[in-house]
């Protein structure tokens, strides 16, 4: 589950050819998430997720979990929801 948006702030020093001091600074975004399997925190870079995954409309896992298994075990679910058998031969457009 998304939660917020993090700005991380900073800051560096660095001195010029002619000696002067300058200080720099960086801004980092990190997005705060809550694993939907274990419901732990974790954060992770912006330039590291893609920008329509940062919604509650996905699912996110954190590195602890196992994404293939949280995902199995989301079918799961859904099947018994809409009461399918595994072996069902109806297409994906009829649901």
């Amino acid at each position: 589950m998304f939660l917020e948006k993090i700005v991380k702030k900073s800051l560096t020093e660095r001195i010029s050819k002619l000696g002067t001091k300058h200080t720099c600074v960086r801004h980092k975004t990190y997005y705060r998430f809550q694993c939907d399997s274990c419901n732990a925190l974790f954060e992770r870079e912006k330039g590291s997720i893609a920008i329509k995954r940062i919604s509650n409309d996905y699912k996110h896992v954190c590195g602890a979990c196992d994404p293939k298994r949280f995902a199995q075990k989301q079918g799961v679910r859904q099947r018994k929801i809409l009461d399918m058998n595994v072996s069902s031969d109806t297409p994906i457009d009829k649901l």
